[in-house]
């Protein structure tokens, strides 16, 4: 019998893992379930050292935006937003979305007593920035992101990519917590995933399709 797996991200966003996972005979429906709209700033950023990102959307939002930029370096949380990254700039440093806190520590680490800029979501929750003195931080908001109501078909699988989507999800859903099983994109997801009563929730060790097929076969095979 083929399984059925649901994943919180348009095809293009997720264009590796989609293709790996029809490669395997899964059926997979994959959409967003938020859209991102543009948050205006003013191009003219406060003096900082360093930019770092926490996701794609905050990639493009901020550039969209044609800020003016100095001698800045650049920092990604996780190799798809780095990704994004190199659109624009080369970054000095790339963390593990899987594991927030190390990538925060090592960040910590780079930087020292360097400014930096954090372009963020409206409602982040700035899990990156409280490895930092209050001092050393600059939030700007460039973005914020809108639930799309969207009643998704019954799945053998839902991956969740970020805790909008989970809140996006139960929003527009009936299902049974804790009956479905789960994938969660690092702990922020997955707590979000537990405040909703869900139980069975995984956290792969890696985001790469190779990582993402082996999580979703673990589950099945029991």
């Amino acid at each position: 019998m083929r399984r059925s797996v649901f994943i919180s991200r348009n095809i293009r966003e997720c264009q590796p893992l989609y293709e790996v996972l029809l490669a395997h005979d899964y059926i997979v429906d994959a959409r967003s379930l938020i859209t991102a709209r543009a948050v205006a700033f003013d191009p003219q950023l406060p003096p900082c050292d360093w930019i770092f990102f926490s996701s794609s959307n905050a990639v493009r939002h901020f550039f969209n935006q044609h800020p003016i930029l100095q001698q800045q370096r650049f920092g990604a949380l996780g190799e798809g937003t780095a990704e994004a990254l190199r659109e624009y700039v080369q970054p000095s440093f790339v963390g593990d979305a899987m594991d927030i806190a190390d990538s925060a520590y090592r960040m910590a680490s780079l930087v020292e007593n360097d400014t930096i800029l954090f372009p963020v979501a409206k409602h982040s929750l700035k899990t990156v920035q409280q490895a930092f003195p209050s001092a050393q931080v600059i939030d700007l908001i460039v973005y914020e992101t809108v639930e799309t109501p969207v009643v998704i078909d019954p799945c053998d699988l839902y991956i969740f990519s970020s805790p909008s989507n989970v809140r996006s999800f139960f929003h527009s859903n009936t299902v049974d917590p804790q009956a479905i099983q789960t994938i969660a994109f690092g702990h922020s997801t997955a707590d979000c995933l537990r405040g909703f009563d869900v139980t069975h929730i995984t956290i792969p060790q890696s985001l790469d399709p190779a990582g993402m097929l082996h999580a979703i076969n673990r589950i099945f095979q029991g």
